[in-house]
């Protein structure tokens, strides 16, 4: 022990010997003597002591008292040079041992908001997203330990909105005080875009409660009425309505009150939500439900009604065509006057009043059948004409006239074909002129000026599709690797447009495999452009492409909306 102690002495003495730094720890012990240095540990094991001679451990029970110096200054200069290189993780990792060395939270709290500059210009030059996950810990960490005053929080939720963190930015803008935002302009004009953003994305996300949430801090900071995020506020109820099946208050909803207050918006949404509606009555066959659902929109959006109703009755009617029920097509289809049917309601109500009569014909007069194959070929049912022509002319009294009926009907039905073909083929649709010139050369009419033309633009398209087979490949790789540059490039828009000619001109070629991968990623980095405002808006996405993804169907739910709240009084 008294060889212990002897040791003890000799190291205090030397330490007091030696020269002392400026701003060390003291450290007095039982014997009296005093110890200057950097205390760097304290445990039961020993003291650990940095002095001019070195590192001394000192037994615990030998020291009566340890004096700590404030050098926490040093560590906050040093700190503030970090922010100025910015190294701001160094600097962080500064004010972190200072805290440590006693500094005040209130200096801390100073440094950090007035070196913001450096924390951005940090953040631009970083490259490697460990490094900016490495920030945004560091930020967070700072805020939820209080040390970011109202300002420094207004910065931080700039720097986590660079750092791609939406949810720490929002909360940092929910800790800061509301009247220090309402009174600052600039702090109050970012924050209500940023909001506007995030608003959206929750929307896109389906978080309804959570929009609703943001637009009511909206209003608040404004200081105005619930009136100015009316938008906002309808869209959310909209989107949920739709996503519960209840179009028909969705489309109330509509015409009803975002009309009066948006209505370029309306529309928008209205044809989106129409879209929904048709989707959902071929997925249920409820095509008549989905018709009643449409009511609300009739006065006010006529055009959209009239085309909506339309295409639900074709394909109820379709529906029951393949059901084998005719006469349920046309009684559906009756209910249309001939002048509000489209195109398209002409042709199925033909088809369906074939299928009426056919039914009525069942094992009835032969003559009755020749009749009403004249009929059918007379208004453009070349094939059902046909057949009931050859089923009359099973009648050796019928065959004469049924064969010149054959023959004049066969001629019509291969000049629309070839008709068809001709335009097919300018159109650059080769296998649809195959498939009609196919149908031209099954029963050929030999040596007549129909075949041959037929069998002409059949070679064309064979010789065509070949040399396209052998070029495809190499060419939608070409296009792919045009579209995964600009997609690296930032240029989504050029990236989207050649994705979807791939997808739909060369999609049994690899290359569509990988373009069908990389359109996820391109479609969400519009949306992020679209919501930042670097774009005006998202391109529209064909429907069999959007099966490729998976994106929430809100995708696009508050198009058109930034537009219209900017209009509004902010």
């Amino acid at each position: 022990m008294r060889h212990h102690l002897a040791l003890l002495l000799a190291a205090g003495l030397a330490a007091v010997l030696l020269p002392v730094t400026a701003g060390a720890d003291r450290i007095t012990l039982a014997n009296g003597h005093v110890v200057e240095g950097q205390v760097l540990s304290e445990s039961r094991e020993g003291v650990r002591v940095r002095t001019a001679g070195g590192v001394l451990t000192l037994d615990p029970s030998s020291i009566v008292e340890i004096e700590r110096v404030e050098d926490f200054e040093n560590t906050l200069m040093n700190a503030e040079t970090a922010f100025r290189r910015r190294r701001a993780l160094d600097a962080f990792a500064l004010l972190d041992e200072a805290r440590i060395q006693g500094a005040p939270r209130e200096l801390i709290r100073e440094v950090i908001e007035k070196h913001n500059g450096g924390i951005q210009g940090t953040i631009h030059a970083m490259e490697r997203e460990e490094d900016k996950l490495a920030m945004r810990r560091v930020l967070r960490r700072a805020m939820y330990e209080d040390l970011l005053t109202p300002r420094a929080l207004f910065h931080a939720s700039q720097n986590f909105f660079l750092l791609d963190d939406w949810t720490s930015a929002a909360e940092a803008i929910e800790r800061m005080p509301e009247d220090e935002i309402s009174g600052d302009p600039v702090l109050r004009s970012w924050v209500l875009d940023f909001l506007r953003k995030h608003v959206r994305r929750q929307l896109a996300s389906g978080n309804f409660e959570a929009a609703l949430s943001e637009v009511e801090r909206m209003r608040r900071l404004t200081g105005e009425g619930p009136g100015t995020q009316v938008p906002l506020v309808l869209l959310s109820h909209v989107a949920a309505a739709r996503e519960r099946h209840e179009f028909g208050r969705a489309f109330e909803v509509l015409a009803e009150e975002l009309f009066i207050e948006v209505p370029e918006i309306a529309r928008n949404r209205t044809v989106y939500t129409i879209e929904a509606l048709r989707q959902w009555a071929e997925d249920t066959g409820r095509y008549r439900e989905a018709r009643v659902s449409l009511r609300p929109i009739r006065d006010v959006f006529f055009m959209e009604y009239m085309a909506a109703r339309n295409d639900l009755l074709a394909a109820e009617a379709e529906y029951l065509l393949a059901r084998a029920q005719p006469a349920e097509a046309f009684e559906l289809l009756s209910e249309v006057p001939e002048g509000e049917r489209s195109a398209e309601l002409k042709e199925i109500a033909l088809r369906a009043e074939h299928g009426k009569r056919m039914e009525e014909l069942r094992g009835g007069d032969p003559l009755e059948r020749l009749r009403h194959g004249r009929w059918a070929a007379e208004q453009g049912l070349h094939d059902e004409a046909l057949q009931l022509f050859e089923e009359a002319r099973a009648n050796p009294n019928l065959r004469d006239i049924s064969d010149q009926l054959i023959e004049n009907t066969r001629r019509k039905r291969d000049t629309a074909l070839l008709d068809k073909a001709q335009k097919a083929y300018d159109m650059g649709h080769l296998h649809d002129v195959m498939s009609h010139t196919h149908r031209i050369l099954a029963n050929p009419e030999v040596g007549s000026a129909l075949s041959e033309e037929a069998e002409r633009l059949k070679d064309l398209a064979r010789r065509s599709m070949r040399r396209e087979a052998e070029e495809r490949p190499y060419m939608a790789e070409v296009f792919f690797q045009q579209a995964e540059r600009a997609h690296f490039l930032q240029r989504n828009e050029e990236a989207f447009n050649l994705l979807n000619m791939i997808l739909e001109r060369y999609a049994d070629t690899p290359a569509a495999s990988r373009a069908a991968d990389l359109y996820p990623s391109v479609v969400r980095s519009l949306e992020i452009s679209y919501l930042e405002g670097r774009i005006a808006e998202i391109p529209a996405h064909r429907p069999r492409l959007e099966a490729l993804q998976e994106m929430d169907q809100l995708g696009d739910e508050v198009s058109e909306l930034l537009e219209a709240l900017q209009s509004q009084t902010y």
